[in-house]
């Protein structure tokens, strides 16, 4: 009988329970507003790469590439830093693609663009300053001739 008086006061309470704990996480719990992103995406072109490549019927082609990465950080890349890290872009992209064992196929394959776009990836996440990420990498350009 006692149970009966008291079963809707103790749901009561309960459930109060329930929304002040709910309340006190919403209040302390860290959220981004809505639509407002801090980081600053930027385009970096990179230079245009020609590969000679042996063809599957002996013949040499030529694999003309051009690229272009986002990055996102905090801010903008500073002006000068693609000038001055461009040799060391140009070196680790250069052997990633020498690397790759079915280049000559990559005008056929999208596996093999995908394969390029992330060792292209990998080796921009190297060079990058700290508190950037690579977020995409462009094919601009393909030609095998």
């Amino acid at each position: 009988m006692v149970l009966k008086k008291y079963k809707w006061w103790g749901l009561a309470v309960i459930l109060l329970l329930l929304v002040s704990a709910g309340g006190w996480w919403w209040l302390t719990s860290p959220h981004d507003a809505a639509g407002k992103d801090p980081a600053v995406a930027s385009e970096i072109p990179l230079p245009t790469f020609t590969l000679s490549v042996s063809s599957e019927n002996g013949m040499t082609e030529y694999l003309v590439l051009g690229m272009t990465v986002v990055v996102k950080g905090r801010a903008e890349l500073p002006k000068g830093w693609l000038i001055k890290q461009n040799p060391e872009i140009k070196a680790a992209i250069l052997s990633s693609l020498l690397n790759l064992s079915d280049i000559k196929k990559i005008n056929n394959s999208a596996l093999i663009r995908r394969e390029v776009r992330s060792a292209v990836s990998m080796d921009m996440a190297h060079i990058l300053p700290h508190g950037y990420q690579v977020v995409h990498v462009y094919i601009t350009k393909l030609l095998v001739q």
